[in-house]
């Protein structure tokens, strides 16, 4: 049975699944649910990485440089898509990588989306 675990879903196709038993926590239902970039930083000693962020590029540079991440829904209780109500943004390093919220598209091209990137170490960001 595998209505109760949680697919990926990519222009319209499902190309995979985390089965429910992973998640023991959210077997019927989540509360947040976090879109965006992440890099993993292993050096020790403190020292920012290199690891570059979608593109490498910064947010803010927008369509066709910055990653674009489009159609944020959710999956309500009813299993209807939903959209998002509202999005806080979070930089712990904007210096470093940033995102930017648009929102809804106006002509429903992208729905609600996002952009996120950066280079990574520079002089801007150790």
């Amino acid at each position: 049975d595998f209505r109760d675990d949680w697919w990926l879903q990519v222009n319209g196709e499902l190309v995979g699944y985390w089965p429910s038993s992973l998640f023991g926590y959210l077997n019927f239902w989540a509360n947040t649910t976090l879109y965006g970039g992440q890099i993993y930083n292993t050096v020790p000693g403190g020292y920012h990485t290199l690891t570059q962020m979608g593109s490498g590029r910064f947010a803010d540079e927008g369509y066709g440089r910055s990653c674009l991440i489009s159609h944020i829904q959710y999956v309500n209780g009813d299993r209807k898509f939903k959209r998002l109500p509202d999005a806080a943004i979070v930089e712990d390093r904007p210096e470093c990588y940033s995102l930017v919220y648009i929102g809804e598209d106006f002509m429903n091209k992208y729905g609600q989306f996002l952009y996120s990137g950066g280079p990574g170490l520079s002089l801007d960001c150790m």
